[in-house]
C-alpha cells in the first residue's frame, strides 16, 4: 500500500493555491492537502494538526513566511 503524505498550503492567492495542489497531485504523490488563504488560520492549523510538509508564501499580508516559521517553532510545532 503506498503512503500517503499531508501536506499544508497557506497562500493568499486562489490560483497560487490550487496550481500548487494541482501540482503535488501530479508528482505522483498520494497526499491529503488542507489548503489555507489567510496566515492565522494557516498557523492554527498547521499547531493543531499534523503535517508531513507545509507550503507558506513568503509575503502574505501583514505577514512572512519567516514570521510562520518563528510563531510555528515558539506554539510546539517541530
Amino acid at each position: 500500500m503506498e503512503q500517503k503524505i499531508t501536506a499544508l498550503i497557506i497562500d493568499d492567492d486562489q490560483v497560487d493555491l490550487l496550481a500548487l495542489k494541482r501540482a503535488i497531485k501530479l508528482s505522483g504523490f498520494n497526499a491529503d492537502i488542507v489548503m489555507h488563504n489567510a496566515y492565522e488560520d494557516g498557523l492554527t492549523e498547521a499547531l493543531t494538526s499534523t503535517f508531513d510538509c507545509i507550503f507558506i508564501d513568503y509575503n502574505m499580508p501583514g505577514e512572512n513566511a519567516l514570521k510562520f516559521i518563528s510563531s510555528y517553532k515558539q506554539g510546539g510545532g517541530v
